[in-house]
């Protein structure tokens, strides 16, 4: 009876972790409760995962035996990267390579499964030696797991730029994710290998090279991004990092062509004259998302409207009579966000960037990451450009646990006084010095 019992607690630990990891995503994107939201969820995940940690053999059999889903391939991966058994976690890697994801999940905000499965990398300490990942690494190839490791590389910044750069070298499923954890651990020394991926016809990996050259801390090489950027795929990239007064007119051609990205990058720059851009940008249904965004990011206001319901959920209306819990978002309305920002009587002033409403400081990038509305994809931006613009070089993820990144925020706060040269609000700055664009 005890085993059965102890098997039956197993597998239903495996089933809640895998579920609260789903919600912590869908939270994430936003946090509409802000990261208390988000802690919540993390500190009951963490109980499941420990027991399942400590479940051993029992554990493991449950996890080789894991249904195809991202939240049960995310803890069963987590179990089995803990437990030490590679071989079984590269046998579930092949299981993800041949699954599909449910579209009505990504729909509900799911992550995919490969996500998950680097989501789990990233996320487990690695307290061992990484001379297997290394190995690995170096290797390339198609290996199913490597875009996992590479990721988590990056994440923590393993000191692993050789590995990487002769893994790309001789060719990688998912080159993106290898440029991405280059420029995370040191740009410097990837920057030969990096430069040739600007020409990539792949949109993705051509801005991933140009954002891990964004993190030089060359005034040479940052001024030749910025002198070059113009129409590439990658130019929004440089603009939103590296870009100065001039950037804001550059941007919003791209935005003109439909460019998705560079209405995030336009939101990063934060120049107030492309808010009148962004709030046309709002009639596009296939831009607005981004828009509001970026007009959040930029102006500090929040107008909110009732999230459509899926095509799901309207299916369902007529077996369910108990309509579902009404979901929020910033309203994607062009006469909403006008109301908005001339109630808020915001003034722009030319050749100045701003943050939530308020020249851009580091101060106000740290209150932008504690905002309840900022998609966890924008936080990223707005964390990487603490380091670009404000030569501020602090560990900290946008999916990181919630306690260790309200723990950051904080600590980063309380040294902002102490900063020997706080760069000028507003400025168009590049590592806490003046700008090169």
């Amino acid at each position: 009876m005890s085993v059965q019992f102890h098997a039956q607690l197993l597998a239903e630990s495996l089933q809640e972790a895998g579920d609260l990891f789903v919600r912590r995503c869908q939270y994430l994107n936003p946090p509409l409760s802000g990261l208390s939201q988000v802690l919540e969820v993390d500190t009951r995940l963490d109980a499941h995962l420990d027991l399942l940690f400590y479940g051993g053999a029992g554990a493991l059999k449950l996890a080789k035996q894991t249904e195809a889903d991202a939240g049960s391939l995310y803890a069963a991966a987590r179990t089995m990267i803990r437990l030490g058994q590679w071989e079984a976690w590269q046998s579930l890697a092949d299981v993800v390579a041949s699954a599909e994801d449910d579209p009505d999940r990504l729909q509900a905000g799911d992550p995919d499964v490969m996500m998950a499965m680097a989501a789990a990398a990233a996320h487990e300490p690695w307290t061992g030696a990484l001379d297997g990942i290394e190995a690995a690494l170096a290797a390339g190839g198609d290996d199913t797991l490597l875009p996992s490791l590479a990721h988590a590389a990056g994440y923590h910044r393993w000191d692993l730029v050789p590995a990487l750069t002769a893994g790309l070298t001789v060719g990688v499923k998912a080159p993106a994710v290898w440029l991405w954890a280059l420029g995370q651990i040191d740009e410097a020394r990837a920057r030969a290998t990096v430069l040739p991926f600007l020409e990539s016809p792949d949109a993705d990996v051509a801005r991933a090279a140009a954002s891990a050259l964004c993190r030089t801390e060359d005034d040479q090489v940052a001024h030749w991004l910025a002198a070059q950027a113009r129409n590439q795929l990658w130019a929004p990239v440089v603009l939103a990092f590296l870009g100065g007064p001039g950037a804001a007119q550059s941007l919003a051609l791209h935005i003109e062509t439909g460019d998705a990205y560079a209405i995030c990058a336009a939101g990063l720059l934060g120049d107030g004259a492309l808010v009148p851009v962004l709030l046309r940008a709002l009639e596009n249904p296939d831009l607005a998302p981004n828009a509001a965004q970026a007009l959040h990011l930029v102006s500090g206001c929040a107008p909110m409207e009732a999230e459509p319901p899926t095509a799901t959920e309207g299916d369902d209306a007529e077996d369910d009579p108990a309509p579902p819990p009404t979901e929020w978002r910033l309203a994607q309305s062009q006469t909403e966000w006008t109301q908005a920002l001339s109630g808020a009587g915001l003034q722009f002033s030319p050749a100045v960037r701003y943050r939530l409403g308020a020249p851009a400081s580091p101060l106000q990038s740290i209150l932008a990451l504690r905002s309840p509305q900022l998609r966890q994809d924008l936080r990223a931006l707005v964390i990487d450009e603490l380091y670009v613009r404000f030569g501020l070089g602090v560990h900290l993820r946008a999916d990181q646990h919630a306690a260790r990144q309200l723990r950051v925020l904080f600590k980063l706060e309380q040294f902002l006084p102490q900063m020997a040269s706080p760069t000028p609000p507003g400025a168009f700055s590049f590592q806490g010095r003046r700008g090169v664009g």
